[in-house]
């Protein structure tokens, strides 16, 4: 049985650090879009929806959690119909 280095550990905690970041970047620019407290311009609104839900659908299929794929797609649909594509 082969020896796993520290390194590699590290390293695997590195990346799952990026991808919960990523995680939490992506849930931050959907909810800057759609909140109401500083009303955005409809143009800046649908940008951030529409990255937010793209790197969530990256994040998804990068990780094959094909289930938060499905959610967040039709999420992505109800949310761009609210702000009336």
């Amino acid at each position: 049985m082969e020896k796993m280095s520290p390194y590699m550990v590290s390293e695997g905690r590195n990346i799952m650090i990026y991808e919960m970041l990523f995680f939490a970047f992506s849930l931050s620019i959907i909810f800057l879009g759609l909140q109401g407290l500083y009303p955005l311009s409809r143009e800046k609104s649908l940008c951030f929806v529409g990255i937010g839900n793209i790197n969530m659908l990256i994040y998804s299929a990068s990780n094959y959690q094909w289930e938060l794929f499905g959610i967040t797609a039709l999420m992505m649909i109800a949310q761009l119909t609210r702000l009336k594509i």
